[in-house]
């Protein structure tokens, strides 16, 4: 189960005995929106490696029969019902308006401080690029995070030397409003993990 604030995640519930804690931790990871949702601002932000400065670009939409409108969407990021945008655009009952939705958000982090695991494992290598983007359209959720980790640069090497390249990419289609609740009888059943802790 994980748990949000409209800052991005606050908890990240599993069962103690399962498997994989640490994937299951950094795709829970996939969906942390971060600090402040403004384009060009840079904030201090929290990873699952580490905290870094991270420097915000958005862009936010909504489209009307092809007309484009501004608008705020604050911290909204999964955009379901985008009629409640326009309800007094609608002309009359029968006529029904074509409204999407279109946000996206790339975070560039720079200057991290990363935990002592992901240190130790790094061994003096860089991370030359770090970079978080979501992109959501209409009921479509698509995000990726890319890192490239590089040899430091020396007399021979100005640039460093690529080491390797790890991206994970998330892509939900189809998102629909929620129907289904945590069953709360679950709560006795386990024993329950906060990898958030």
């Amino acid at each position: 189960m994980i748990k949000f604030n409209n800052r991005g995640l606050t908890n990240i519930y599993v069962n103690s005995t399962t498997d994989k804690k640490d994937l299951i931790k950094e795709i829970a990871f996939q969906f942390h929106i971060g600090d402040e949702i403004i384009s060009n601002t840079t904030v201090d932000e929290k990873s699952i490696l580490g905290t870094c400065k991270t420097i915000f670009n958005v862009n936010s939409e909504i489209i009307t029969h092809d007309i484009k409108y501004d608008k705020n969407l604050g911290q909204q990021i999964i955009l379901l019902n985008m009629s409640a945008y326009n309800e007094n655009t609608k002309q009359n009952e029968d006529h029904e308006e074509n409204v999407y939705g279109h946000v996206h958000i790339e975070k560039n982090r720079q200057d991290c401080r990363y935990f002592l695991p992901f240190r130790d494992f790094l061994n003096g290598m860089e991370v030359a690029k770090y970079t978080h983007t979501m992109n959501v359209s209409d009921d479509n959720f698509n995000v990726t995070t890319t890192m490239e980790v590089q040899l430091p640069s020396d007399p021979w090497h100005s640039e460093g030397i690529p080491v390797f390249k790890e991206t994970m990419h998330l892509n939900l289609t189809n998102i629909t409003a929620r129907t289904n609740f945590f069953n709360r009888s679950l709560i006795n059943e386990y024993n329950w993990i906060d990898l958030m802790k």
